[in-house]
């Protein structure tokens, strides 16, 4: 159980006027804009903040920062503070919304969280103010849709990633460049992670595979 005041939990109804196809996008959008707001409460010289495919937000101590966490199978000292969850709800007039679900781990100690893997904004150092952090967080959802084209003043539907967008998100997938596995028993794909479409690109020894949905695992960083 979450402990009061530990986590933010936010559900924001949103009319993005995407074209259906770039809907799996969302998800990738919102992380990377949360992550880069929760890079301003950290010492970023010690901690490196990225998004984890599809869904996900990490911090994990940089290479010399003299942090030492505990290596976890599948995740190294990577450590998830925040998922995004995105929920398509289509109307009766054909229109369609989306719920996107944001939950941050503010305050939580070790003992409290649920799973080997997960961190809080406290555990790395962070002094954060919920009320304060629910309004960054919904100017940060709001700009970053502005980003991508929507305003919802209209009926245009954006129909195309901006390729400057497309980009940024890689380039704060800390996914990326890792030898990673998804999938279990049979339906494993294992190899190097190297591109978002938004499926995650994954370069085998038998050639690319576009995942489309799945728990990534690091297996090791691609030398």
């Amino acid at each position: 159980m979450t402990p009061e005041r530990g986590a933010l939990l936010v559900s924001t109804v949103l009319y993005p006027g995407l074209n259906e196809q770039l809907l799996g996008w969302l998800p990738l959008i919102i992380g990377d804009a949360v992550a880069k707001l929760l890079a301003s409460y950290l010492d970023t010289n010690l901690w490196q903040v990225g998004t984890k495919w599809p869904n996900d937000v990490l911090i994990q101590p940089r290479p010399d920062s003299g942090i030492e966490l505990e290596e976890v199978p599948g995740w190294g000292q990577a450590r998830k503070v925040c998922g995004v969850l995105c929920e398509l709800v289509a109307n009766p007039n054909g229109s369609y919304a989306v719920i996107a679900g944001v939950g941050i781990n503010v305050a939580q100690s070790r003992e409290q969280l649920p799973v080997d893997w997960a961190g809080s904004l406290a555990l790395a150092g962070a002094n954060v103010k919920i009320p304060a952090l629910v309004l960054e967080l919904g100017t940060t959802i709001d700009f970053a849709l502005r980003e991508l084209g929507v305003n919802g003043e209209g009926p245009a539907k954006v129909t195309s990633l901006p390729p400057v967008l497309h980009r940024r998100i890689c380039h704060g997938c800390l996914t990326l460049g890792q030898q990673v596995q998804v999938g279990e028993g049979d339906d494993v794909v294992a190899g190097i992670a190297t591109d978002i479409r938004p499926q995650l690109v994954i370069s085998t020894p038998s050639g690319e595979v576009e995942v489309q949905a799945g728990d990534v695992l690091k297996t090791r960083f691609a030398s």
